[in-house]
């Protein structure tokens, strides 16, 4: 039997134990589920996700976002 995926629960749940921990790494809550470090020219930024199969678990969304890259391309 499939778990109902909640996102937000999920994400508050994380936010409460993860939070202070990351904090002391450098990281920020961008949004729900989302932690980003500023490092220089561009960020490192990790998202918890509850999984899309439905069984309980949850991923890691890792990458980096290139913000002078990104300032370029809206300009």
């Amino acid at each position: 039997m499939a778990i109902k995926r909640d996102d937000g629960n999920f994400a508050h749940a994380a936010q409460r134990v993860l939070l202070p921990l990351l904090t002391d790494l450098g990281y920020g809550l961008f949004n729900a589920g989302l932690y980003i470090r500023p490092r220089g020219p561009w960020w490192e930024a990790f998202q918890l996700r509850q999984s899309t199969c439905g069984t309980g678990s949850f991923c890691i969304n890792i990458g980096l976002c290139v913000t002078a890259l990104v300032l370029a391309l809206a300009r």
